[in-house]
């Protein structure tokens, strides 16, 4: 989707179109002409913004439209094209700044679902895991690294599960000791499965394991390839998305014995 404040950009545009139809006899017409043409930038004109609004989407000449006024449906596609285009750009350059959103490989494409967010079918026990792996995704799913970093207070960020190693989402899904159970059949089908489908997009840069897990689209060398995109959707992502699952649940699950323990210890 787009920002809401783009919604409100087309709806405004859409309004100013409605009034280049109108007759130039109208009163809403020349008083569009009369506050284009005498209104400085520094006015509180309705017209006056949206001469800047143009200036933000490289609309020229606005007060042209007034004179030669374009069909309605060649103005809506003109005007979503523009303001789509500026979103899409600035997302995707905004994008580079946080490096949460590493794994998601700048993909962003407006009217599309990503891929990760989506589902083949009905089934309501693969729907429900989504949440969590989009969590996971775009980096906003708490580890206990994230607790240390952003706590106020003095935290460890080694793992609660293993006390081994700082909880990083590598650990997480690789090295846990504490999970290894719920990992190992999963990953060697992942193993199986990637091997297969980069083998097949002719893949030949070296392949990340957490990047495979987290976000296998992101090997889709060429996004239009429908055949491959199709088999990661419905392979390989599934299997990541249970794989991701699994760890948490076990993970929650484990947590939640050892807060019910110190309860109790301390009551003691």
């Amino acid at each position: 989707m787009i920002p809401i404040e783009a919604e409100l950009h087309i709806k405004i545009f859409t309004l100013f179109g409605t009034i280049t139809r109108s007759e130039k006899t109208s009163n809403v017409w020349r008083i569009a002409e009369r506050q284009l043409k005498i209104k400085s930038f520094n006015s509180n004109s309705w017209f006056i913004d949206i001469k800047k609004l143009c200036l933000l989407y490289n609309i020229e000449n606005i007060e042209n439209f007034l004179d030669n006024p374009l069909t309605k449906t060649k103005w809506k596609s003109f005007i979503n094209n523009k303001v789509q285009s500026y979103w899409t750009n600035k997302i995707l350059n905004d994008s580079k700044m946080y490096s949460t959103l590493r794994y998601i490989n700048r993909q962003y494409t407006i009217g599309k679902i990503h891929p990760l967010v989506t589902t083949k079918t009905a089934n309501n026990r693969d729907i429900v895991r989504i949440p969590t792996r989009t969590k996971i995704a775009t980096g906003t799913y708490i580890f206990q690294s994230n607790r240390a970093s952003f706590n106020k207070n003095k935290v460890s960020p080694t793992c609660k599960l293993c006390n081994k190693s700082p909880e990083i989402l590598s650990h997480f899904l690789l090295t846990c000791e504490s999970l290894e159970n719920d990992r190992k059949r999963l990953m060697a089908i992942i193993f199986d499965m990637g091997s297969e489908l980069l083998a097949k997009s002719c893949f030949v840069e070296e392949v990340d394991l957490v990047q495979l897990i987290v976000n296998p689209f992101y090997y889709t060398v060429d996004k239009r390839n429908n055949e491959i995109v199709q088999n990661i959707t419905g392979q390989l992502e599934s299997v990541c998305r249970q794989l991701i699952n699994n760890l948490h649940m076990k993970r929650y699950e484990l947590l939640t014995k050892q807060q019910k323990c110190e309860k109790k210890n301390n009551l003691s």
